[in-house]
């Protein structure tokens, strides 16, 4: 998912970068967070800025009335499974959920999207040029080095099973491996789709970009998309492992997460 995705209107993956005693302060300044947010980004017209304000409010509505109830119900059935003890088949719930609700937004954002990038102009594409090249550092840091790509996964595995074991933090370190040209590989990628992006919009190619937001992989390079393959496989050993080693602490941490971020997607509805 590339990073204008991921800020673009009506942030849904929001949910996931922000804390669950944040999340409805932010989501009922939506619109002028991503305004800002935007802006900070392309350096925006007015009339861009307003574009932005008023798609914001109509994709707001849409995760009221429709993604996040799916979303919910997809949390929901994944939860039911993990306190049945099918730990396994809860997490591929929960996997599978989260990207048919990704596909769902960009579905729903696209018709506000398209419109906007339409509108591009050189400044906007010199703009974004110069953010992307002040947050490579900080985006790329946790794979400059070994150390630091187990230090991510571990601080992630925290935030949803609570406080690792040293066993536990041992498995993430023979499993989670730096690979070759990791970060590189990353990085000529992120290049790579920001320049197809930027050149799609400046030509006003509103197929090309209707067909990125309909599957964003159309833009990676081939060594991204074989490194996104095993960074997956690293992911479902890493939580194969950490199932089998699971305390009931842990477990019920699994359950208080979810169900925390059910009640606060509930507060939004």
């Amino acid at each position: 998912m590339s990073r204008i995705l991921k800020t673009a209107p009506l942030i849904f993956l929001a949910l996931m970068l922000s804390s669950c005693s944040t999340f409805g302060f932010l989501f009922d300044r939506l619109p002028l967070i991503t305004t800002w947010q935007m802006d900070r980004m392309f350096d925006l017209r007015d009339e861009q800025e307003k574009m932005v304000e008023n798609s914001t409010e109509q994709v707001a509505d849409w995760l009221v009335t429709e993604g996040f109830p799916s979303l919910i119900a997809r949390l929901e059935n994944a939860l039911a499974l993990w306190k049945a003890d099918d730990y396994e088949a809860a997490a591929m719930s929960f996997e599978a959920g989260l990207e048919t609700s990704i596909s769902d937004f960009l579905i729903a954002v696209r018709p506000h999207l398209i419109p906007l990038f339409m509108t591009f102009d050189k400044l906007n594409a010199e703009a974004y040029r110069a953010y992307n090249n002040e947050r490579k550092a900080d985006w790329f840091e946790s794979l400059e080095s070994a150390e630091n790509k187990i230090d991510s996964r571990v601080e992630r595995l925290e935030d949803w099973f609570g406080n690792l074991n040293r066993s536990q933090k041992q498995e993430v370190s023979e499993i989670v491996l730096l690979l070759p040209r990791e970060r590189d590989i990353r990085m000529t990628n992120n290049e790579q789709w920001k320049e197809r992006f930027l050149e799609a919009a400046l030509l006003r190619d509103e197929q090309a970009l209707y067909q990125w937001l309909a599957d964003p992989s159309i833009w990676w390079t081939d060594a991204y998309t074989d490194l996104r393959e095993e960074n997956k496989k690293q992911r479902r050993a890493l939580l194969g492992a950490l199932i089998k080693s699971m305390t009931d602490t842990q477990s019920t941490h699994v359950i208080e997460r979810v169900e925390d971020w059910v009640s606060t997607l509930r507060g939004v509805l």
